[in-house]
């Protein structure tokens, strides 16, 4: 049985860090418009080899004018942070419409348009409710399937924090990427973490577990996070990364099974290295599906599939 890969982004411009410093500093350096021609040249390879691929958007980058993003809803503090950066970010930075309109000429006739929440809200965040939550996904929901028509049957939780998953659940069954196996546990300590990172370099990628949820959702954890950017041991991380994405081809190819791999758009921006290395892995996966080894869905089809029987 040839094995399935699942490839999907979190899609979010500055909203991802609007509670932080993070998204000034990465407007003042530029990275939200070094992302428009890097975007333009990802979906003009996606196009040319029709390759399918989740994209899961905050819903207030369709929103052009900021009075109309909702906030009523959010608790106190993040709807301050909130407000400061519709009012605050420049227009690459918290808007996204050029690129969804790109997106749906390129790619969006054999790709998945999903949510990620309408405003960034997450799990984690101090004093946050399940009903506030569930809220941000509902308008997520209903502002996407309006502004561009796509039906929206899928979720990626922001920051991978599922906590409100069965209310989630209870609102709308969906396609859900939860966070992989190997993620380590918040309060492990530094050796800790730079031995499981180690481990890493050797330890087999973990397939994607595609399980039914009590309320009729599809759980799908995810595999590998393409990313090294950022924090400790950057130059480590980045050959950790390029090892574990050659090893999950390998694994493909000779054992078959689930895979699901995930990074942010922004990244490819980060650095021209990012952008190749992501180039070099999805050229593997095309080779692989091409000699017939591998197919590659979105998390919509990939759920149709665990409901038709398949599942792993």
């Amino acid at each position: 049985m040839s094995a399935k890969l699942v490839i999907s982004f979190d899609f979010e411009l500055g909203w991802g860090v609007l509670d932080s410093p993070l998204w000034r500093r990465r407007e003042l350096d530029g990275l939200y418009q070094r992302m428009r021609p890097v975007m333009a040249g990802l979906f003009d390879y996606l196009h040319e080899r029709e390759l399918p691929t989740t994209w899961a958007t905050v819903s207030s980058m369709t929103l052009e004018d900021p009075a109309d993003v909702p906030v009523d809803h959010l608790p106190a503090s993040y709807r301050q942070a909130v407000e400061e950066f519709c009012r605050d970010a420049a227009w690459q930075t918290r808007c996204g419409n050029d690129l969804i309109e790109a997106w749906q000429e390129k790619i969006g006739g054999f790709s998945e348009l999903c949510s990620h929440t309408a405003t960034h809200l997450y799990a984690g965040y101090e004093g946050v409710m399940a009903e506030q939550y569930v809220q941000d996904v509902a308008l997520s929901i209903e502002r996407l399937e309006a502004h561009t028509g796509c039906e929206i049957d899928s979720l990626i939780f922001t920051r991978d924090q599922d906590d409100f998953r069965a209310e989630v659940s209870a609102l709308r069954a969906m396609n859900l990427r939860i966070g992989p196996q190997s993620y380590g546990k918040a309060s492990m300590g530094k050796l800790a973490r730079v031995l499981r990172g180690a481990s890493r370099f050797w330890q087999a990628i973990p397939e994607s577990r595609v399980t039914d949820g009590a309320d009729g959702e599809c759980l799908q954890s995810g595999s590998l996070y393409f990313n090294w950017s950022g924090g400790d041991f950057e130059f480590v991380k980045r050959q950790q990364v390029r090892a574990q994405a050659s090893r999950m081809l390998r694994q493909m190819e000779r054992t078959g099974g689930i895979y699901h791999v995930w990074l942010h758009p922004f990244n490819l921006a980060e650095s021209p290295q990012h952008d190749l290395a992501w180039r070099n892995f999805l050229d593997g996966a095309v080779r692989l599906r091409d000699k017939g080894s591998l197919e590659i869905l979105t998390m919509r089809d990939c759920g149709r599939r665990a409901s038709a029987g398949s599942r792993h």
